[in-house]
């Protein structure tokens, strides 16, 4: 039997739902997981680069909550991916599946990324954590740097508590040596 990926239709209902839901009953917020602390980041979201090949690039996404802000219980958030970097997909982070949330990612024509975490029966909050390594692989025909940038679309955590002095990155800058 094969596994058909969501429809656009069916994730903006369960986004919806989540979101709707999210506020109710009191979940708490979880450990880091394995004790791999992300990389050091001023910002609430952080991209990280993992890996920088002529034919590939791996970037981890990390979320880095201000003390005091609980974390999400569904989270949707868009990148910008330059025409240079061909998305291959994603894989959900430490503090994605520890909170028992599902990853859904759904790339557009127009190089922007949508990622959704979401969980129907999960009302635990994220925590600190990676959310997500994406994998791209590199146009032989791109030329000079590749910039993957975080969009700026609220609201991009569900309870709104958990928006608290959200701050996003710069441009993460690949390439162009």
């Amino acid at each position: 039997m094969s596994m058909r990926r969501p429809t656009p239709a069916l994730v903006a209902a369960l986004t919806a739902l989540t979101l709707i839901t999210a506020g109710c009953g009191e979940g708490h917020v979880g450990s880091s997981g394995d004790g791999d602390g992300p990389p050091t980041f001023e910002t609430t979201v952080g991209l990280a680069l993992v890996e920088e090949r002529a034919d590939r690039v791996v970037v981890d996404l990390w979320y880095t909550p201000a003390e005091g802000v609980p974390g999400p219980r569904a989270v949707e958030l868009w990148l910008r991916i330059p025409a240079g970097l061909d998305y291959l997909g994603a894989d959900p982070g430490e503090a994605v599946t520890a909170a028992g949330k599902t990853l859904v990612d759904q790339p557009r024509d127009d190089g922007e990324l949508r990622l959704v975490a979401y969980g129907t029966a999960s009302l635990e909050r994220v925590a600190a954590g990676r959310l997500a390594t994406l994998r791209f692989a590199v146009d032989p025909q791109a030329s000079g740097p590749q910039a993957i940038e975080v969009l700026d679309r609220m609201p991009m955590f569900a309870p709104a508590d958990a928006n608290a002095q959200l701050s996003l990155p710069g441009p993460l800058v690949i390439g162009g040596d």
